[in-house]
């Protein structure tokens, strides 16, 4: 396969993938909109859907993603491979850290509904 025809591949599965998922999230916002309507539970659980959804942003799709390939691809042209995985590891680590502690804060922290 051609390196045109390979890349023409992938990104048709791509705008495929994504087409799939934005008809999905809308099939989503339907069913919640249906069941919760415009209760406070329904903003409960926006907020609640949106704190997550703004980490995957960030890390996933945003400025870390941005951020971490030109400097893993650096690495793996000038280091062994053991120590462009300790890098990626070490990276993965810290973010899990980073986010339990974001995590554990915000359980701690966030104001209990009075009952």
């Amino acid at each position: 396969m051609t390196d045109k025809k390979h890349i023409l591949k992938s990104a048709s599965i791509i705008s495929l993938v994504t087409i799939v998922s934005r008809i999905l999230g809308y099939v989503r916002e339907q069913r919640i909109a249906l069941l919760l309507g415009t209760t406070a539970a329904a903003d409960a659980y926006n907020l609640a859907y949106r704190i997550p959804n703004l980490f995957r942003r960030l890390v996933a799709e945003g400025s870390m993603t941005a951020s971490f390939i030109p400097v893993f691809t650096t690495y793996m042209r000038e280091k062994t491979k053991e120590e462009v995985w300790e890098f990626a590891n070490r990276l993965f680590w810290t973010l899990a850290l980073v986010v339990a502690v974001i995590t554990i804060l915000g359980m701690v922290f966030w104001p209990r509904p009075s009952s």
